[in-house]
């Protein structure tokens, strides 16, 4: 696969929000400019006792994996400079550091380990090592809790979808994701069927997409040069 096809299955998998996973981030270009500290991930409260207590803000949390999110929808991963990418890839790691202590394994909160799968999903995005062993059990052990999770379905999906070896493991979960009511899944699973050279099922996934993103001009191209054929001569010459 060439890399432009990559960055379109990449580019696909975000999708988390802290309310309902339901919109993606926007790609940066500019210089991040942190709102918070990493310290404000875990917050101190008072209770009616008086005594502190600490738990984690998850508002936060999802700002920190929104905005590392939006820096790694892009292929390749560009950072405004070394000291970024230096900066991103310790926030990260100390976020899934964090995560994966906070993971009471059978008792775990569905919030943390949702939280963590994606975590380390863009872990894996910016090779970490080990990082895609641990989204693809994460996600399996989110999924056995919630099978019927629209957004669990599709991250998982996508996770796979990226994966050259993995790829068509992802078509079932794609595909349960936009019965679910996942719109965005179409594009994706699309992409998959073009990677696999199945252009008919593509097509099908691609204009269902365009129906409902009609103002998605990426998606307008993709089909336009799978009618055409262009798509098996940069792709599968």
């Amino acid at each position: 696969m060439k890399k432009p096809l990559a960055a379109a299955i990449a580019a696909s998998a975000l999708f988390f929000t802290a309310a309902a996973w339901s919109a993606d981030p926007a790609p940066q270009s500019a210089p991040i400019h942190w709102q918070y500290k990493l310290s404000d991930v875990v917050a101190t409260t008072t209770g009616a006792d008086g005594k502190p207590s600490q738990a984690l803000n998850m508002e936060v949390v999802d700002y920190f994996l929104q905005t590392i999110a939006g820096r790694v929808d892009q292929y390749p991963i560009v950072f405004a400079s070394n000291a970024e990418r230096i900066d991103v890839t310790d926030k990260l790691g100390r976020l899934t550091a964090l995560l994966s202590e906070l993971d009471d394994g059978a008792s775990v909160n569905l919030d943390i380990l949702r939280r963590e799968a994606f975590a380390y999903n863009l872990a894996y995005d910016m090779d970490f090592p080990g990082s895609g062993e641990k989204a693809d059990s994460l996600y399996q052990r989110l999924l056995k809790l919630t099978p019927d999770e629209p957004a669990a379905n599709y991250l998982y999906g996508a996770f796979l979808a990226a994966n050259d070896k993995l790829r068509p493991q992802s078509i079932p979960y794609l595909e349960k994701a936009a019965k679910l009511g996942v719109k965005k899944a179409n594009y994706t699973l699309g992409v998959v069927y073009v990677a696999m050279g199945k252009d008919q099922q593509a097509l099908t996934c691609l204009q269902q997409y365009a129906t409902d993103y009609p103002d998605d001009q990426r998606v307008k191209s993709l089909i336009a040069a799978v009618k055409s054929g262009d798509i098996r001569r940069e792709y599968h010459p």
